[in-house]
């Protein structure tokens, strides 16, 4: 049966549409009797709080972590688009929050430029974004930690992500990384605005 930790790491506050896209979907859990769990980890360093929300879903004996970032917004239905693939690990594309505005989900390794932009069905890619990711706990009993860093890319002068540095180690395990493209269409990025007033 399945066990759903539900792992945010947040700083100081969530977006409210965020809290509200993550009450529709417990909501829906709770209606469909899936198991489930929320748990926030907060703090600045990301690594570090990803790993401790990984080990609260190890001592609690789930069988996914559903990784959604609390700048997301998404559809109730999330987790049971994503579990009706069957995949160690899916999840879903958004936009970037600043310009210029990208799909988040990678195709290519040597070449981080080359971003996903199918418009529908699902396709495996090399990296994607943890805004709305699902992932099976066995990756995790399987991949030596640590299972995220924040790493310097020397052949293209800038840092990588934690997620990046997660995603490349998958694929060292012949761990294989899909998106839905379909259900990410009903997701997004949720980013701030200043608006000025013209006099």
């Amino acid at each position: 049966m399945d066990n759903i930790a539900i792992c945010s790491p947040v700083r100081d506050h969530v977006h409210s549409e965020f809290a509200w896209c993550l009450n529709n979907l417990t909501t829906q859990l709770t209606k469909d009797k899936i198991q489930h769990n929320v748990y926030f980890e907060n703090g600045s360093i990301l690594p570090r709080q990803r790993h401790t929300l990984v080990q609260h879903a190890l001592e609690n004996n789930h069988t996914h972590i559903l990784w959604l970032d609390s700048d997301m917004a998404f559809p109730r239905h999330l987790l049971h688009s994503l579990l009706e693939h069957n995949l160690s690990v899916v999840g879903c594309t958004y936009s970037t929050r600043h310009e210029p505005y990208q799909s988040v989900a990678f195709i290519d390794q040597q070449n981080l430029q080359y971003r996903l932009d199918a418009q529908k069905g699902l396709h495996q890619v090399f990296a994607l974004g943890f805004g709305a990711l699902l992932c099976s706990i066995e990756v995790f009993q399987i991949i030596p930690k640590p299972w995220f860093m924040f790493e310097y890319d020397y052949q293209n002068q800038d840092f990588v992500g934690e997620d990046i540095y997660f995603c490349s180690k998958l694929k060292d395990f012949d761990i294989d990384i899909f998106v839905d493209v379909d259900t990410s269409k009903q997701c997004s990025h949720l980013g701030t605005k200043k608006i000025k007033l013209e006099m």
